[in-house]
């Protein structure tokens, strides 16, 4: 019984630690999509924003933390939190963000690339699923920057919901599901 209580205190803690150190306004400004509200708005980066891939302030690159320290990643644990609560403490240093547009657009197309060619991804299917996407949006580009990260499958034998099921503790929500699937070495399986 007491170690569930140190636990849920040094939870709360971190939380708060994360609190005092997210800046809500940056939080605003870069992503519209995100509730207004410092709350509201740090509700959904623990919740959802980290697994977007979204800063919870200037200095801190969200991406650049779980591509630096693949444990966190792979533990599933938020890098904000982790950081302003364990990681300094650690001596870990802070990765600087990625800032170039061009670095971000070769590993976006580097990306889709991967997701082309492994044969698990269906335009046609993926233009029919709900929501429908805007005209002229190219259906591959919108799966790889955002499509996995609300669910949406991209196609008939590749069920995002399923693989999250099937992989469970395993799963690298950080990570295109496509890619996941492809680099634990299931596929074929």
């Amino acid at each position: 019984m007491l170690k569930k209580i140190t636990s849920w205190r040094a939870s709360r803690e971190a939380v708060q630690q994360a609190r005092e150190n997210f800046d809500p306004d940056f939080y605003a400004k870069s992503y519209p999509d995100a509730p207004k509200g410092a709350a509201a708005a740090f509700a959904h980066y623990l919740k959802k924003g980290w697994k977007l891939g979204y800063d919870p302030a200037p200095w801190f690159s969200t991406r650049a933390y779980l591509e630096t320290y693949p444990d966190i990643r792979d533990a599933g644990l938020n890098p904000f939190v982790h950081y302003v609560s364990r990681g300094r403490a650690e001596k870990r240093p802070l990765p600087a963000p990625a800032d170039t547009t061009a670095d971000a657009e070769d590993s976006i197309s580097a990306e889709m690339a991967r997701v082309a060619s492994s044969g698990y991804f269906d335009a046609e299917y993926y233009l029919e699923r709900k929501p429908p996407l805007p005209a002229g949006t190219d259906p591959l580009r919108h799966f790889v920057e955002r499509g996995w990260r609300d669910g949406r499958s991209p196609s008939y034998g590749f069920d995002i919901p399923y693989f999250d099921r099937l992989m469970g503790e395993k799963r690298q929500h950080a990570k295109n599901p496509i890619l996941d699937f492809i680099d634990t070495g299931l596929e074929g399986r």
